[in-house]
């Protein structure tokens, strides 16, 4: 049995011509699962917060959510070291970037959205079959709550995951026909994926791949080419991020 843990980067859409959509997360075996808890509880301990306060890439200013995290006097040093933990743990990672700007027409974030998590369905039954899983269902996917879309989301999936995908003909019989939602506060799982998508989203805003660098050997590849298996650009022929792929 394996779990996708899965977050995005913003809760809206921005018109800002540098922001690009990005759904993503990582793939784990379940019974590897609470290793990974305990090694992210511990590594918050030795930079002295509460093993179970949550964290966050990017942690709001005015969010008393992260208070802890946002009292310590260097926040990099601690990206960094949560990067390197990410980076020791057996897990996969997927992610989705929608190019804005290749795009002939812009649609609302929703749209992009239920594409990316479609994408990353895909990619997913991929991954199963790819480790020889042959059960169905053996799949389950974790997303952090989405904040007000969350029928749409669900709906979308279900019909994919019952009926195929909508986009390549594809069917996804490994994957669970529910959607699981949860809190990233709640849950260490979607706090290493906020970690993911924001790693992403930093490089793709600076073009400084000092962080992705720590990651880049979990991002699933073959070959070395992450492009269409690690990392899903849609759409497909945008080279906005081909910069991601040389990553000596």
């Amino acid at each position: 049995m394996y779990d996708f843990y899965i977050d995005d980067t913003e809760r809206g859409f921005f018109k800002d011509r540098d922001y690009m959509p990005i759904l993503g997360g990582f793939i784990i075996g379940r019974d590897k699962y609470q290793d990974v808890r305990i090694n992210l509880q511990e590594l918050k301990q030795s930079f002295g917060l509460n093993k179970f306060a949550p964290i966050k890439w990017s942690p709001g200013k005015n969010d008393m959510t992260y208070q802890e995290q946002r009292s310590l006097s260097d926040q990099n040093q601690f990206r960094k070291a949560v990067l390197s933990k990410i980076n020791e743990q057996d897990i996969t990672i997927i992610v989705s970037i929608i190019d804005v700007k290749g795009l002939f027409k812009r649609r609302k974030y929703e749209y992009y959205r239920i594409q990316a998590l479609e994408q990353l369905s895909q990619r997913f039954q991929l991954f199963l079959q790819d480790v020889n899983i042959i059960k169905e269902e053996s799949g389950q996917i974790i997303l952090d709550h989405p904040g007000g879309i969350e029928s749409k989301l669900s709906r979308h999936y279900r019909e994919i995951s019952c009926n195929g995908c909508s986009y390549i003909d594809m069917e996804l019989p490994y994957l669970s026909k529910t959607l699981y939602l949860a809190h990233s506060f709640a849950c260490e799982g979607l706090q290493i994926a906020d970690y993911i998508v924001g790693v992403i989203g930093y490089t793709i805003k600076s073009e400084d791949k000092k962080y992705f660098n720590l990651i880049k050997d979990k991002i699933r590849n073959r070959n070395g080419n992450m492009k269409g298996l690690g990392i899903i650009v849609f759409p497909s022929n945008s080279t906005s991020v081909d910069f991601f792929f040389n990553v000596n």
